[in-house]
């Protein structure tokens, strides 16, 4: 193969690469805009907010912060969460499942308890990872990501093999017309060689001839 033929066959799949990343493009262009549109009005729960930004502990606090604000718990001298009058109450429920899953955990243990020993009981914390799971599940998402990402890495897998194949032949025509070029004066000696010594082999002839003559 030719160095005209590896460039030509160079640039014909450095197109069909490019191409293939420009289709990879746009159907992540395309995705994202159907991804913000169904966002537009979507509400995510802060709750969900919380433990993704900050983790379950902060969801933890969150909730007991909401339970004191309500009125339905508060906290004593040691910095233990106690039940209020209204919070012992059944009919005060908190609106929201995380909260209300954390009151019903104080309620079962009937005595002031450390928050860290609220969030560790079994019934809350099911509670609370399930609330957690059902909101994820609602979040709208990309479904052509993993599609767009495949394409785009066998792009770029394809360029990087396309250089190497290129840079490889190209190097070894160069070279070969190096050594080409380099092995012309080390063959012309061999044959200006003979030619010297003919011309004067037919000078030493002719000289030769003409004594005889005389």
């Amino acid at each position: 193969m030719d160095q005209l033929a590896i460039v030509e066959w160079g640039l014909a799949s450095a197109a069909v690469v490019y191409a293939v990343l420009g289709v990879a493009a746009r159907v992540r262009r395309r995705a994202h805009d159907r991804l913000s549109a169904s966002l537009t009005d979507f509400e995510v729960d802060p709750y969900l907010a919380v433990a993704t930004t900050l983790g379950l502990d902060e969801v933890d606090r969150a909730a007991a912060a909401a339970l004191i604000v309500d009125g339905m718990a508060g906290i004593d001298s040691e910095n233990r969460i106690t039940l209020t009058e209204r919070g012992a109450k059944s009919k005060s429920t908190p609106q929201h499942p995380v909260p209300a899953a954390l009151l019903k955990a104080l309620r079962r243990m009937r005595t002031p308890a450390y928050l860290r020993r609220l969030r560790d009981e079994s019934g809350y914390r099911e509670r609370r990872d399930d609330f957690l799971s059902q909101q994820r599940a609602r979040v709208p998402a990309w479904p052509a990501a993993h599609r767009t990402d495949t394409l785009f890495r066998t792009g770029v897998l394809a360029l990087t093999a396309l250089s190497l194949f290129y840079a490889v032949p190209s190097g070894m025509a160069g070279q070969g017309s190096c050594r080409g070029v380099a092995g012309v004066p080390a063959l012309a000696p061999q044959h200006s060689a003979p030619r010297a010594a003919d011309r004067r082999a037919a000078r030493s002839a002719g000289g030769g001839h003409v004594e005889r003559r005389v």
